[in-house]
C-alpha cells in the first residue's frame, strides 16, 4: 500500500470538498479488499475505507458552509478508482451522503460511526427484546459496538474473543466478558456463561458458524412452540460461509444476515457518541500516520486493539 497524489477535482453543485481530519480502518472489509475478494475491487490503485470525519474547506451546498464538521463515507468522485474511498486527505462529497457533528464530537469515535452504523442495523434486525440473553462473538469494532449498544440500552450481552486486551476493554464499559480458548469448542464455552436467545458474530471466521448454530437450544417436539436461535452474522466473509443443515434444522435457526446499515442508523450513532452515551473506553483507539499504511494492514488481523484510524 503506497501513497498517491490525486488530482484536485472542481466541485459540481450540492457538493462540498471536506478536509478529512480522520478516517477509521474496518479490518474485515479491507483485508478483504487488499485480498482480491472483495466483489467489484480493482487489482490495485484503489482508495480503500468507508468512513471519515473533517471540515468543509469549500462548498456549493445550500446545508453546509465552510468549517462545518461532517461525517461521510468517503470521497464520491475521484480520478483514482475507490473502494469506497474513505482514506483520502480531501473528499468530494454531496451533501445527501454527509452528515453534520458539533464541534465537540470525538473525532477518533465518530471516524468509526459507519461500523456502529452497521452493527446498529443488525441490532435492529435482531429485535432483541428486554431480558433476553445475547452472546457477541469477537470483540472487534463492529462486535463492540454491538455489545456496547446493547448495554446502553439496558441489555446484558456477553462478549466472547481470543484477545485478552478486546476483553478488558469491554469489561471497562462495564460488560461481561469471556476469553475464548481456541482449543476448546466454542459452543460449550458460550454455554458455560449463558443460554443465549440470540448470538452476534463479528469473528469472520467461517468455521465457527456451525460452532455457533449448536450453541442454540435442541427444540423439543410438541405443541410447545419454543422460539430457536437468532443468528445475526455480522462477520465480514471472505469466501463462501458453510454449516450443517441438520443441527440449524433442529434447532429451527433463525439465520440474519444485516446488509450495511440505513442513513438512520448513522444519524443514531452519531447522536449517541457525541453525547456520550456511545463511548470507547480509553485506549481502545489507536491514531496512525497515513504513511504506516503497509504496516497496519500487514496486522490487522494479530491486533488486539478495538479499532485504528488514520490521521490526516
Amino acid at each position: 500500500m503506497t501513497l498517491r497524489e490525486s488530482t484536485c477535482l472542481d466541485l459540481e453543485a450540492g457538493e462540498v470538498r471536506v478536509a478529512v481530519q480522520t478516517s477509521g480502518i474496518s479490518p474485515g472489509t479491507e483485508s478483504r479488499c487488499f485480498a482480491g475478494k472483495q466483489p467489484g475491487a480493482p487489482a490495485e490503485g484503489f482508495i480503500p475505507g468507508y468512513q471519515c470525519v473533517g471540515q468543509v474547506s469549500e462548498s456549493r451546498s445550500a446545508l453546509y458552509r465552510e468549517g462545518d464538521l461532517l461525517f461521510c463515507s468517503g470521497t464520491g468522485r475521484s480520478v483514482l478508482p475507490r473502494m469506497w474511498g474513505g482514506h483520502t486527505s480531501e473528499a468530494v462529497v454531496h451533501e445527501s451522503k454527509a452528515f453534520r457533528l458539533p464541534e465537540h464530537a470525538p473525532l477518533q469515535t465518530a471516524a468509526l460511526a459507519k461500523l456502529a452504523a452497521i452493527a446498529r442495523h443488525g441490532l435492529r434486525m435482531a429485535a432483541v427484546r428486554p431480558g433476553e440473553r445475547v452472546a457477541v462473538t469477537g470483540l472487534g469494532p463492529v462486535g463492540f459496538f454491538s455489545a456496547a449498544i446493547l448495554l446502553m440500552r439496558g441489555a446484558h450481552p456477553v462478549g466472547f474473543d481470543v484477545s485478552a486486551r478486546r476483553c478488558a476493554l469491554f469489561e471497562a464499559l462495564g460488560g461481561r466478558a469471556v476469553l475464548v480458548d481456541p482449543a476448546a469448542p466454542l459452543n460449550d464455552q458460550i454455554a458455560a456463561a449463558l443460554a443465549p436467545d440470540v448470538v452476534i458474530d463479528a469473528t469472520g471466521v467461517p468455521s465457527l458458524l456451525n460452532a455457533l448454530i449448536q450453541s442454540g437450544p435442541e427444540l423439543p417436539w410438541g405443541e410447545t412452540l419454543r422460539p430457536g436461535l437468532r443468528l445475526v452474522v455480522q462477520g465480514s466473509y471472505p469466501a463462501d460461509v458453510v454449516f450443517d443443515y441438520d443441527t440449524a434444522f433442529t434447532r429451527e435457526v433463525t439465520l440474519m444476515f444485516p446488509r450495511d446499515n440505513t442513513p438512520n442508523d448513522v444519524r443514531d450513532v452519531l447522536a449517541w457518541m457525541c453525547d456520550g452515551r456511545l463511548r470507547l473506553p480509553e485506549g481502545a483507539v489507536a491514531a496512525v500516520q497515513p504513511e504506516a499504511a503497509q504496516t497496519v494492514y500487514e496486522t490487522l488481523r494479530e491486533d488486539s486493539c478495538l479499532a485504528r484510524v488514520f490521521e490526516w
